[in-house]
């Protein structure tokens, strides 16, 4: 845990004194849009790739899995079309190849690769769009996205991909951009196939016809998944992810997410639709930011039945953690009301770890 602690502490201080010199410019969708020196995202940067990089095999389920197969890229001496042909997601996959071969199988310089894609987008996007960049980067943290890139390394880089997408391209009309870096990321990981029409609703706010059928919709798919999977399945078959159908055929066959886990995703909602009105007076698009982190929450309750879905919800993050420190105005005491929210976060993110979620704890360093 020290080392979790360390980079938690290091975060904290850096992006602090990087609030402290910051400035914004309000674009034409009367957004701000927050600007602070370069160094200060570096240094952050620094701080969790090498978190990231030299973790040990054992840090994360998927991590030795992902070892085994980069190491055999270069061991075996595989030729890019041998290794391609059994991949699904292939800019991931190309990624892989090429830093076999670049860093002759290293695999720390391959970590550092995967999070800087993971993390520098994310560390972007909160510093330009957070009203409160170190409660933000923070929740980051302690709603433990920031680890799940330690498993689901292309998720993380498609996850990070899809939020830079949405708050860079997609909320500011530049709809082309958007298009492409969402194909990219579909490349990475094609499960963004799923959340990219969330996306799209959220554009019309929370109390719009769309987002509230839609937000029904992902309920009735929990009331019926087990129904309904088969033709979602089938869905996939048809528009020819015949390898992603493969792999969440059996998606249900693991056990789900725990109650505690949509509690945590929900309860920012509830907050914010109780108090929307007093949000609405400071904060313009915070109707859009609702109808994100309903979604997020919903996908959440879906992944009690099936685990996959709370990999679907992380694409949300981004927009979670924005919102989350905009709950401090509901306080009478923001420094109080920061301080009970982040406390509260800790909490939960501690007691994940410690409970051996996602196999994150305890840290160890790759030998």
């Amino acid at each position: 845990m020290t080392v979790y602690l360390v980079a938690i502490l290091l975060t904290a201080i850096i992006s602090s004194v990087g609030s402290g010199r910051r400035s914004y410019t309000i674009t034409e969708n009367d957004r701000k849009i927050y600007y602070w020196s370069n160094l200060y995202t570096i240094a952050i940067l620094i701080v969790w790739c090498f978190v990231f990089a030299y973790r040990g095999l054992s840090v994360g389920s998927d991590t030795s899995g992902y070892y085994a197969v980069y190491r055999r890229i270069f061991s075996d001496n595989m030729t890019y079309s041998n290794f391609i042909t059994y991949e699904r997601d292939v800019f991931f996959a190309t990624l892989e190849f090429f830093c076999a071969k670049f860093f002759q199988g290293n695999w720390i310089w391959f970590q550092v690769v995967v999070a800087i894609l993971t993390y520098l987008p994310i560390i972007s996007v909160v510093k330009k769009n957070s009203n409160d960049v170190t409660t933000s980067l923070l929740l980051f943290i302690f709603t433990l996205q920031f680890y799940s890139g330690f498993n689901g390394m292309r998720q993380g880089i498609a996850m990070s991909f899809v939020v830079y997408a949405y708050f860079n391209y997609l909320l500011e009309k530049k709809y082309l951009k958007f298009a492409i870096l969402i194909l990219v990321a579909f490349s990475v990981h094609s499960s963004v196939i799923l959340v990219v029409p969330f996306l799209l609703f959220s554009l019309c706010g929370f109390s719009s016809k769309i987002v509230r059928w839609s937000a029904a919709a992902i309920v009735v798919l929990y009331l019926f998944v087990w129904q309904i999977w088969p033709y979602i399945i089938q869905f996939f078959t048809a528009i020819g992810q015949v390898k992603m159908a493969n792999d969440y055929a059996e998606a249900g066959t693991g056990h789900g997410s725990g109650l505690l886990r949509v509690i945590v995703a929900m309860l920012p909602f509830v907050l914010g639709f109780f108090y929307k009105n007093i949000l609405r007076e400071k904060y313009k698009n915070i109707d859009v930011e609702l109808a994100m982190v309903l979604y997020g929450a919903l996908f959440m309750l879906l992944s009690m039945r099936y685990w996959i879905f709370a990999r679907v919800s992380s694409y949300f993050c981004g927009s979670l953690v924005i919102f989350i420190p905009k709950l401090i105005d509901i306080f009478t005491d923001r420094r109080i009301g920061k301080l009970f929210i982040l406390i509260l976060y800790f909490s939960y993110m501690v007691a994940l770890l410690l409970h051996g979620d996602g196999a994150y704890y305890p840290y160890t360093f790759f030998n």
